[in-house]
This record gives structure tokens, C-alpha cells and sequence, in this order.
């Protein structure tokens, strides 16, 4: 799989960036995950921007699945239309088969070997490996997320409880366990 860390400000981001941005002013994603698929449509012979949105376990009437797991579900009928995924881009790396992952990249590998614009070899972009301190404290500090935002996202990554503290002015107190171990 062609997987590449990009800048939260690059291009493949700003839809991600966007959307959780407007997302604030009216329901706000939280720590969610944020994915967007930029996929060409045989119909219309360009390229069309869709972004969606993790659902974690206990989400009212919506299965619990990783965005680029929502994406997929959600842009099926348009694959077997002909659609293909140009590229994909995730805030966070696709996870993988640690307990309690959901083994995205294996899901995303077989996705794209069926409808990648370039089979595997089709880009996937993402920004964060597993949340450190240093990527939450630039992402705040630039702005394109809130502290409660960050905090959240690392708390949902890392599948940390809830008593470590985050303090973004002072000495950080406690570490992040590194996801997946």
C-alpha cells in the first residue's frame, strides 16, 4: 500500500481540516477520526471530494467503524458504478491488527486493489502516526483544532483513560501510551 505522512496543512488534508473546522459551529467531531476519499466518477468524468466521519461504539442506529471504513460503506454503490479512489486521505494512520484495532489497512489494501484508481498502488494519506504531545501542541497551537478537540483525538487514538492530564501551558505531567501496545 502507497501510504505517505503528509503536513496537517497540506492539500490532501484541508478537506479534513475544513470540515472539522465548519463541523465546529454546528456539531462539532470531537476526537473523531476524519477521512476523505477523492474519487473519480465515471459519470461525470472528474474528481469529487467525500469526507466522512468515524462512529464509535455506542453511536444512536449507526454501526461502530473508522471513517475510511464509513467512506468505503458509503461510496459502495459508486464503485460498482465504475468509481474509482484517486486517493484517500485519514487524520490518523490507518490502524492495524493490535487488539482492539480493526485492521484498516488490510481493509483499505483490499479496498483499494478493487477500486484504487491505481489498484494498491493508489496514495493514502495521513498526518498523525498515533498522537504525541508535539503533534497535539501544533495542531492547537496553529488553531485548526481546539484543546477539548486535541484532547479527545489522543484520548481516542491512544485508548487512554480518561485521568491522564494534558496541560498545553505548563510541563507535560504524564505520557501518552503509544497506541497499540
Amino acid at each position: 500500500m502507497n501510504v505517505r505522512k503528509v503536513a496537517y496543512t497540506s492539500e490532501a488534508a484541508s478537506y479534513a481540516v475544513s470540515y472539522r473546522q465548519a463541523a465546529r459551529r454546528v456539531r462539532p467531531v470531537g476526537g473523531k477520526n476524519i477521512c476523505t476519499i477523492m474519487m473519480w466518477s465515471p459519470r461525470t468524468q472528474l474528481n469529487h471530494e467525500f469526507t466522512f466521519v468515524s462512529e464509535p461504539p455506542g453511536t444512536k442506529d449507526v454501526p461502530s467503524a473508522h471513517s475510511e471504513m464509513v467512506g468505503a460503506r458509503a461510496l459502495k454503490a459508486e464503485f460498482d458504478l465504475g468509481a474509482r479512489i484517486v486517493w484517500l486521505y485519514t487524520e490518523r494512520q490507518p490502524c492495524g491488527s493490535a487488539q482492539g484495532h480493526a485492521n484498516c489497512t488490510a481493509k483499505l489494501q483490499a479496498l483499494l486493489e478493487t477500486y484504487g484508481a491505481q489498484g494498491a498502488d493508489t496514495p493514502v494519506y495521513f498526518t498523525f502516526d498515533y498522537p504525541t504531545w508535539a503533534d497535539i501542541e501544533s495542531i492547537v497551537s496553529s488553531g485548526l483544532m481546539s484543546h477539548e478537540e486535541a484532547v479527545e483525538m489522543a484520548r481516542e487514538a491512544c485508548q487512554c483513560s480518561t485521568d491522564f492530564i494534558i496541560n498545553m501551558d505548563k510541563t507535560i505531567e504524564t505520557t501518552v501510551p503509544t497506541w497499540g501496545t
